[in-house]
This record gives C-alpha cells, sequence and structure tokens, in this order.
C-alpha cells in the first residue's frame, strides 16, 4: 500500500501557525523546493534569478492578503528555508511560467508551463441521497509530489477552520472550510466566469466551458492536454444516469475511469509532453457537511483512502468501493 499523506495540524495567528507547519513538515517542503529548483534550473534560473521572480509576484500577493506573507514567513522559519523558497511553492505556476520567458513579467493571458491536467465534479445536495453535497477532484500533476504532498488541519484565530490538501509548504489547495460556502467560477489572471450544474451536478476539467469565457479567449491549453476534452465528458456520462443518487463511491467510481489509459481521468505515471513524468498524483473526495475528506495517493495504482476530519481527528485507512 503506498503510503498516506501525513496530517499536519497548527493553530494560532498567521506566523505562528506557519512556524508549526514549517517544523513538522519540513522534509517534505524541502523536497518540493528542490523539485521545483531544479525545474528553474534547467530554464538558466539560479537562485538569485528565482528571488527576482518572487519579488515581482510578492507586491500582489500583500496586496490580495498580507496575512499570507505572514504565514508564509513563518512557514520559513520553521523549517528552516529562505522565504523565497516558500512563496516559490505557494506561487510556483506563475514563477515557472516566469522562468522559462527569461525572467518576463507576468502575462494576463499566459499558458499553463506544464501538463497540469485535473478532473472535478460537485454534486448538489439535490443529486445526492443524503441531500449532501459531495466535491472531489482528481490532481494530476508531476508523479514525484505523491511524496511532496500533505493534508492540513488548521485551526484559526482569523476565519474559518480549515481542512485542506496541498504540497508541502502551500497555503492550501483543495479542502473545505468550517463556513461551508461553495461557489463555482472558472477563472483567467483577469477575468471570472460563472459555471452552472446541469441537474445538481457539475463536471470539470482543464478547458473552458462558460458560453461567455468561449467566447473571448483563446484556450491556450489544449494543446498540452487533448484529454481534456473526453474527461469531463466521461465522468458526466457515469454519473448523470445517477443523479439523485450520486454517493461518494459513485463518485470515486467515475474518477477511477480509465478510458484511453494513460491519458485517462485517472491517470498512471506516465512521461508528459514536456518530458516530465506526471500522474493522477491524488484522488480527494469530500462532503463538507460532515467534515469529512478522504484522499487516495496515486489512486491508477493503489485504490486505498485515508479519511480525514474537521476538526482533525485519528485518520482511518479505508478500501475504495
Amino acid at each position: 500500500m503506498i503510503e498516506a499523506f501525513p496530517l499536519i495540524e497548527m493553530s494560532g495567528p498567521p506566523r505562528e501557525r506557519g512556524r508549526q507547519y514549517g517544523r513538522q513538515a519540513s522534509a517534505r517542503i524541502a523536497l518540493g523546493v528542490e523539485h521545483y529548483a531544479t525545474q528553474l534550473a534547467k530554464m538558466s534560473c539560479d537562485w538569485p534569478t528565482i528571488r527576482g521572480l518572487v519579488q515581482d509576484c510578492l507586491p500582489r500577493i500583500e496586496a490580495f492578503e498580507p496575512a499570507y506573507v505572514e504565514e508564509m514567513r513563518g512557514i520559513a522559519e520553521g523549517a528552516g528555508l529562505d522565504f523565497e523558497a516558500i512563496v516559490l511553492l505557494n506561487a510556483r505556476t506563475e514563477i515557472l511560467k516566469l522562468g522559462s520567458g527569461a525572467g518576463g513579467r507576468l502575462s494576463a493571458r499566459a499558458p499553463a508551463p506544464s501538463d497540469d491536467a485535473c478532473t472535478g465534479v460537485v454534486a448538489l445536495p439535490e443529486a445526492t441521497p443524503s441531500r449532501r453535497l459531495i466535491h472531489a477532484q482528481n490532481w494530476d500533476w508531476k508523479v514525484e509530489c505523491a511524496e511532496t504532498a500533505v493534508v492540513l488541519s488548521i485551526r484559526r484565530d482569523d476565519g474559518p477552520d480549515l481542512l485542506t490538501f496541498t504540497e508541502a509548504g502551500g497555503l492550501a489547495r483543495s479542502g473545505l472550510n468550517a463556513a461551508g460556502i461553495a461557489i463555482d467560477f472558472e477563472c483567467a489572471p483577469d477575468e471570472t466566469f460563472q459555471v452552472h450544474p446541469e441537474r445538481g451536478l457539475l463536471v470539470h476539467a482543464n478547458h473552458w466551458v462558460s458560453p461567455v469565457a468561449l467566447a473571448t479567449l483563446k484556450d491556450t491549453g489544449i494543446a498540452n492536454t487533448p484529454c481534456t476534452l473526453y474527461r469531463d465528458l466521461r465522468v458526466r456520462s457515469l454519473l448523470a444516469p445517477q443523479i439523485g443518487s450520486i454517493t461518494r463511491e459513485a463518485v470515486k467510481t467515475a474518477l477511477f475511469d480509465d478510458f484511453a489509459a494513460p491519458w485517462s481521468v485517472c491517470r498512471p505515471p506516465r512521461a508528459a509532453v514536456n518530458g516530465t513524468m506526471t500522474a493522477t498524483v491524488a484522488m480527494i473526495v469530500r462532503e463538507p457537511a460532515l467534515g469529512v475528506m478522504e484522499v487516495a495517493p496515486l489512486p491508477a495504482l493503489d485504490r486505498h483512502f485515508t479519511t480525514y476530519h474537521l476538526p482533525a481527528g485519528r485518520p482511518a485507512t479505508v478500501a475504495a468501493g
């Protein structure tokens, strides 16, 4: 059985909980920094260049939420790493893009730097027998990130508590919070577009589906991830006949779909178009009203989930149906 993602628990104000996080996840954080620094080095970006790229991003982060910067400084202190290394982890998509452009500025319509493909599902209460929302995702990215990801249980003084899956050193990624808010947008750096469910079911891959987005934007990512054009159709076709009776197990079954493997909804490790090894690193299935999140590492290879709770209790490993 593949090792479960470790649970990292922290509490308090941003800087202090960052220190707790950094201390507990220091090895995984350092490994993640090494992965991205190595990738940037192949683009002729050394650490002085990376620091410059971070400085290009930092004012935007500070303007959006200063507490994020405080928490990242705490993570760096706890892990014994440079602050810029933690910002790299949290802004890796933007910094990798900047690095590939030899230090150019952020582009509002720049394509993704590599083969980052995911498939997401939301079943609204009217689509489930329990009348509780189910939210799930296959996260497809670098296969080595199975060694650097973590689950965070965050008791906050400055907002609702969080339970989230992310790369170690990241502030958050896929999860839920104690406020229980759910809304869906397609987001470009300078625009957002509403996406509405059909009969209580929403499935999304990596191409624009909003009519407004399709009319105004050029979809630059399909060339790198052409499987996006059928992954959402595959999952929707498996779940649509079950509307009204969709369960977490039904969602898992749909996300395990292996049509056209290795270019499938559940992706086994394989070489991406840019030469890196990618896979479905994790399947994350959440039922926010229960405060429950199940996570399976490398699910194409091992269909075992660990269950985490908000507030976090002891994780229990269970087999997928």
